[in-house]
């Protein structure tokens, strides 16, 4: 298998945390985030250092990338004229799309999306109602798709 690793607000918050310096403060990671540090400073994806195979290809900002019709280049952080994505803006764009961002598995007309591999429960989410799923979607070679969950 290949694997696409989409840019996305996770890319991001490393990015920013290591151009503020908020490392320096950081004891336990302050020598992996200045090693970091210096990657950014010469163009590289901080995330490449440690996720690195032959099959996998790291998509820049803005990059399209299409499977069976679907769209798959969007994280879903980033929508229409910089506001946040949703599925219901994706099926406006997009013939067909496949994003995540929300951690809520859901369809809207032609949009699809995935929920999370994460943890269910965060320090952010701990209480009150959560729709955040353990969800992928796999994308049939004739064009269909199907939201595969778990416990």
């Amino acid at each position: 298998s290949n694997f696409v690793i989409i840019h996305s607000n996770h890319d991001d918050f490393i990015t920013k945390y290591l151009n503020n310096c908020d490392f320096t403060h950081d004891t336990n990671n302050v020598v992996l985030a200045m090693e970091l540090f210096i990657d950014i400073t010469k163009g590289k994806n901080p995330l490449e250092k440690f996720i690195q195979a032959d099959n996998i290809r790291f998509l820049q900002p803005g990059t399209s990338v299409r499977i069976a019709g679907f769209e798959l280049g969007q994280h879903g952080s980033v929508g229409i004229s910089g506001a946040r994505g949703s599925a219901q803006s994706y099926s406006r764009t997009y013939e067909k799309s496949i994003s995540g961002h929300t951690h809520s598995p859901a369809t809207f007309e032609t949009s699809v999306v995935v929920g999370t591999n994460s943890k269910i429960r965060l320090s952010y989410n701990k209480e009150g109602i959560c729709t955040w799923a353990h969800n992928n979607v796999l994308v049939h070679r004739n064009g269909t798709y199907q939201h595969l969950f778990w416990d």
